[in-house]
């Protein structure tokens, strides 16, 4: 798999797993320590429905209210690397472009799929901010982080409007 030498399987818990005692990373769901009694307590609680599949009408008719969606319109998944697996799977895309920097699973998940994948590098000297312009015309999917991990960049509503196109799936994280 062609990735330009950068490991998008790698992961800030890595550091802190592996004796990084005196790190914090606030980009993933890493813990130092055991959860609090309370989520502890709770997390018990649930297990004697851990036989039965859960059941996400209630969270999905709420996400559907939020948005003023249709509840059929509203799919929930495992967390956002589920949801960019299930992109790239499902989708039909010639070119798809990922803007960098940014959370390393959805190129990983459109590789994974078998998808060639370019990439938008922010530049630093520019503070990381978006040009739509950089985002070639004929890319037919396009994803971006917004804020961008690991920069913290908010990028205007404007600039991420001016990604979309007809044909073109815009997918903001």
């Amino acid at each position: 798999m062609h990735t330009d030498g950068h490991d998008l399987r790698h992961h800030g818990d890595a550091e802190v797993r592996d004796d990084g005692s005196a790190l914090v990373d606030l980009a993933v769901n890493v813990r130092a320590d055991t959860p609090p009694a309370w989520l502890r307590e709770h997390i018990a609680a649930s297990l004697t429905g851990l036989a039965a599949y859960p059941d996400g009408r209630a969270a999905r008719a709420a996400v559907a209210a939020r948005h003023g969606l249709p509840v059929e319109r509203v799919l929930l998944t495992a967390g956002a690397a589920e949801a960019f697996v299930l992109l790239a799977r499902a989708l039909k895309v010639r070119q798809p472009v990922v803007v960098h920097p940014q959370f390393t699973e959805p190129e990983a998940a459109l590789r994974d799929a078998g998808h060639g994948v370019d990439r938008v590098l922010l530049r630093e000297e520019d503070g990381f901010r978006l040009d739509p312009a950089a985002v070639p015309e004929d890319a037919d999917l396009v994803v971006i982080g917004n804020p961008t991990n690991p920069t913290s960049v908010l990028h205007p509503a404007a600039a991420i409007a001016a990604l979309a196109r007809h044909g073109r799936t815009l997918v903001v994280d």
